[in-house]
């Protein structure tokens, strides 16, 4: 495959770019609700032309995967899950490894892509979870996406919470990410159990995490990084380049 920065025809259409001599882990990088694939993609083809990997950033469109953060598409439950390991496959040339990928979600693609490390841990080697606005918690008595009991919304699949609790994990959000407009999910279930805002939720998710790894003599491997004087958008150029720093630094 020679170098691309552009569209690959899978179920989803995906922005891809192989550098040359592409080698190691590709990077997965989703988008949130508003699609803004293609300028996350922009900002991240610096980290990928400089390690020598594959950058894949799919897009799910509103008219086939309208609740894609819950991994569904309009007909099926997983479909959007499925699509992305399409567009892995598709995207990566011979000599790269697809199986495994480091993923990065942003905002509604960071609800994404934690449930799929839950449902599919065996393809994340790394994952970065950036401001989603809630949490699927490891609790066998709620069903998914709330909790990991089997659900429709799983078609029927188990989810391995001890593989999960083994992937490094890495939350980021902004310590002025504190709104609650129309774009963060509100009820009293999710506001009980996981706060207020997405920097409450965040810190509660990673606790969480540390105390069921902790009870299944796992050792921790999630963190908190919170960004100072910084909400929830990642529009400005600073912010995003403060974002792939942490990234790099993370996804080595």
């Amino acid at each position: 495959m020679a170098s691309l920065n552009g569209w690959v025809p899978t179920e989803v259409q995906c922005h891809v770019y192989v550098p040359p001599g592409a080698r190691g882990r590709p990077i997965v990088l989703v988008h949130g609700a508003r699609r803004n694939a293609r300028t996350l993609f922009r900002s991240f083809v610096r980290l990928a032309a400089r390690s020598n990997r594959v950058l894949i950033s799919p897009v799910f469109s509103t008219t086939n995967f309208p609740k894609f953060q819950i991994l569904s598409g309009h007909d099926r439950p997983l479909a959007a899950a499925h699509a992305l390991r399409e567009a892995v496959t598709g995207s990566t040339p011979p000599n790269v490894s697809s199986h495994e990928f480091d993923l990065i979600g942003v905002s509604g693609g960071a609800q994404f892509a934690h449930r799929y490390a839950l449902l599919f841990p065996e393809h994340v080697h790394r994952l970065v979870v950036v401001a989603p606005g809630w949490y699927t918690r490891i609790d066998p008595s709620e069903p998914f996406p709330f909790g990991t009991a089997a659900s429709a919304a799983t078609a029927g699949r188990e989810i391995e919470a001890d593989a999960f609790l083994r992937i490094p994990i890495r939350v980021l959000v902004g310590r002025n990410d504190v709104a609650r407009g129309r774009s963060l999910r509100q009820s009293r279930q999710i506001d009980d159990v996981q706060g207020y805002t997405r920097l409450e939720r965040a810190e509660s998710w990673v606790r969480h995490l540390e105390s069921e790894a902790s009870e299944r003599a796992i050792r921790p491997r999630s963190s908190l990084e919170v960004f100072a004087d910084t909400g929830h958008s990642f529009d400005t150029a600073a912010a995003r380049r403060r974002l792939t720093t942490h990234v790099a630094a993370f996804c080595r």
